[in-house]
């Protein structure tokens, strides 16, 4: 057994001393710019729109086009890293990353929405593919007995940096839009530096096994159309000839592409992965707590702009209690998981994050985050203890050869459920916005006639990234401040609803746990053999 692995015991650290520290702190590099990206990105969409005079539906896609990509590229680069070699495709699709977030702040004046978009697509597909990728080559280089660490502070660091995406976003469009972008360049040449250094020892893919390309481009339709279905059905409605072409077409795709998976000797992904009870109830939690815990970035970001009247570098600290508590709750699961198992830290998770949601809900007509911090941290320490322990718990169950196609399912999961649950829960928004505010300027006397039109009118208003502005008039009649405290009110109560479901997405999640088995998958305890293969290997 080699040195390192007694000073891990003895001192009980997170990770392994020497070569695998240096490579989780580039993985973790990697995987924040990919992260960070689209939020910094949201955040600097205005000032990139007036300066490239983009339209509205332009700058849209700029923002839409990176996770689409991400979407529809995560299970093939989960399994490039398997026929290939993680190591290989990480720096791969770090590489085009880079080179991307170069280009994109590079972008004329004159044809800036194609190039941007281009350039976004490419910047998606190289972090897509990198994020499996990732994943597996943790699994491949640490010993099972601390993969859970390994994995929970990646999660838990990149999460708590994620969250400095607002407030860095603001700070850097302050300079120039343009270094939201080129910000990337330092960092990912870091990133390549300490991956390539960092040589191991299981880097090995399976040479000559068929990448299913046809599975992968099948996936990517489906994904794509999926998620695009979703982001118009906000705009158009559900029953658009175009979004219920899309909402068919997406599944349709989807539908296809698991017969082909059934059928290719070599799939992209194994559909027989299922088959496993923990596997798929480890899925099941994870799709139920991600339509809580991705929607929740945007309205309460929302909901700080609007009714607690904050900057966007000021929502991005009042989310800082939530990632913050994610991050630790995440290291705690994460040394949960190792010592007795995941269900402890499923159901203690899944049980925080519902109530937490629920008493977050309630407190925000209090406009006081004194009254609102706890349950934040309550909601964040949950999801935090879901998350991470539920994905390890599912790389484990395809062992070490598979764990690229896992990341990417993994991934795939979460970016699909994350785009439903912004879906669904803006939906849930609308109408209630639109019910209340129907409701208020009927009672100030404005003519029944117009009142829904008015309504709709001042919900998108103030949902199309104004901040906390309100229209000083609708319909012809001038809104007052004392109305327009009554409508901000209004949208406060419409944003209870979309939390009380967040606190219903963690209660699934919950009932799932309980279901889940528990038991380790197979040769993971500490001190296994699968630890002394590695150990001896070391």
């Amino acid at each position: 057994m080699s040195d390192h692995s007694e000073g891990a015991e003895s001192a009980g650290p997170a990770v392994r001393l020497g070569v695998d520290r240096v490579l989780l702190v580039g993985i973790f590099l990697a995987l924040s710019l990919s992260i960070i990206d689209g939020m910094v990105v949201s955040i600097a969409a205005p000032t990139m729109a007036a300066d490239l005079d983009l339209s509205s539906a332009g700058i849209r896609w700029v923002v839409n086009s990176y996770t689409l990509a991400r979407a529809a590229t995560f299970a093939l680069g989960g399994r490039l890293a398997d026929v290939y070699g993680p190591r290989r495709v990480l720096l791969a699709g770090l590489a085009v990353f880079v080179i991307a977030s170069v280009l994109c702040g590079f972008a004329p004046q004159e044809a800036g929405t194609p190039w941007l978009v281009a350039c976004r697509v490419a910047q998606g597909a190289g972090g897509g593919v990198m994020y499996p990728a990732a994943m597996a080559l943790v699994v491949a280089e640490f010993p099972v007995h601390q993969r859970g660490r390994a994995l929970a502070t990646l999660f838990g660091c990149s999460q708590l940096l994620s969250a400095l995406g607002l407030p860095l976003g603001g700070w850097l469009t302050t300079l120039s839009w343009r270094w939201v972008f080129w910000i990337n360049l330092p960092i990912g040449v870091g990133a390549l530096a300490l991956i390539a250094i960092a040589r191991g020892r299981n880097d090995i893919g399976q040479r000559g096994v068929s990448q299913d390309l046809k599975g992968a481009a099948l996936l990517a339709a489906g994904m794509t159309t999926s998620v695009l279905a979703l982001e118009q059905a906000a705009l158009l409605g559900w029953s658009d000839p175009v979004t219920l072409l899309l909402i068919v077409s997406g599944p349709g795709a989807l539908a296809l592409f698991v017969l082909r998976e059934k059928r290719t000797p070599f799939p992209l992904i194994d559909i027989r992965l299922f088959r496993d009870r923990c596997f798929a109830l480890d899925m099941s939690i994870l799709f139920f707590s991600t339509i809580a815990y991705m929607p929740m970035l945007f309205f309460a970001s929302f909901y700080a702009q609007l009714a607690l009247r904050d900057t966007a570098v000021q929502a991005g600290v009042y989310l800082l209690f939530f990632q913050l508590a994610y991050s630790v709750g995440a290291q705690f699961g994460g040394q949960l998981q190792d010592r007795v198992g995941v269900k402890p830290a499923l159901l203690i998770g899944a049980g925080l994050g519902t109530a937490g949601f629920a008493l977050w809900a309630l407190q925000l007509r209090e406009l006081s985050v004194s009254a609102q911090w706890p349950f934040i941290a309550m909601a964040g320490m949950g999801v935090g203890l879901v998350v991470p322990p539920a994905a390890t718990d599912a790389y484990g169950r395809a062992g070490p050869e598979a764990s690229g196609m896992v990341g990417g399912v993994v991934q795939t999961t979460r970016i699909f459920s994350g785009a439903l649950g912004l879906a669904l829960l803006g939906s849930v928004f609308s109408d209630v916005a639109q019910s209340r505010v129907t409701s208020t300027l009927k009672d100030m006397g404005m003519a029944p006639g117009a009142v829904g039109e008015a309504a709709r009118q001042l919900v998108h208003f103030v949902s199309d990234d104004q901040g906390d502005r309100l229209q000083s008039s609708v319909g012809g009649v001038q809104l007052t401040p004392a109305i327009q405290e009554t409508i901000r009110l209004d949208i406060v109560r419409a944003h209870q609803w979309v939390f009380m479901a967040m606190a219903l997405a963690a209660a699934m999640a919950f009932c799932c746990a309980l279901l889940h088995p528990g038991s380790r998958p197979a040769g993971t305890g500490p001190g296994s053999a699968a630890d002394a293969r590695h150990d001896a290997e070391s």
